[in-house]
């Protein structure tokens, strides 16, 4: 069994991978949310919104693998073969899947990503297809269910109420530039801690700290 799994420890991998990984993270950060802004602030102008928001869904998608893939191979300390179709794909059917959730009621949707949180880990360590890594998934993080929400919501919590809050405070201020840059740089750095916290916890329950904790 996996033991001394907690909120604390997923934070605190994850505060460590963040710190290593820096200069990745910050790059895609940089791309992420610079785009972000030109979009929201119609900079390219509004004609090119829905092609620019294509970009950036690629941009995103293509940044969550790399990013992902590279930590999952610092985890298991070996390189990894590309899988990045079956990421998408794990992807669109899990976000999907968390969307019916949400939309039905907002209670299933957060079980879901809760559950599903290590699929994309999982997939990318292991040979195995896209519904055996969201049930892998799903079979590894019911003990832990909480203490994997906490490490979200940590994560989560402040930089999208930061994001929130930047938006807001740009409808008061029309034209004014610096609450979007705000916003994105929070709303998009939060989704690269969560990629960060998903592998964090697939570390500590998946992956070679388990097997450590076992065999010590």
């Amino acid at each position: 069994m996996t033991e001394g799994v907690s909120a604390g420890r997923i934070l605190a991998r994850t505060s460590m991978t963040l710190r290593d990984r820096a200069l990745g993270a910050g790059a895609a950060l940089a791309a992420m949310a610079g785009l972000g802004v030109l979009i929201d602030s119609a900079a390219l102008g509004e004609s090119n919104a829905g092609s620019l928001n294509l970009v950036a869904s690629g941009l995103t998608t293509a940044a969550g693998y790399l990013i992902t893939k590279a930590l999952v191979e610092d985890a298991m300390d070996r390189k990894l073969p590309a899988r990045f179709p079956a990421y998408f794909g794990l992807g669109l059917l899990s976000t999907l899947g968390i969307l019916v959730g949400t939309v039905a009621l907002i209670v299933p949707g957060v079980l879901l990503f809760v559950r599903w949180s290590l699929s994309s880990p999982i997939l990318l360590a292991a040979d195995g297809g896209v519904t055996e890594a969201m049930q892998r998934s799903w079979a590894a993080t019911g003990p832990y269910f909480w203490p994997i929400l906490v490490a979200f919501l940590c994560v989560y919590g402040p930089v999208f109420g930061l994001g929130i809050s930047a938006y807001a405070l740009q409808g008061l201020l029309p034209g004014n530039v610096v609450p979007l840059i705000l916003a994105n740089l929070a709303l998009n750095g939060g989704l690269i801690a969560g990629w960060h916290v998903a592998v964090a916890a697939y570390a500590l329950l998946e992956g070679p700290d388990r097997l450590a904790a076992t065999f010590a």
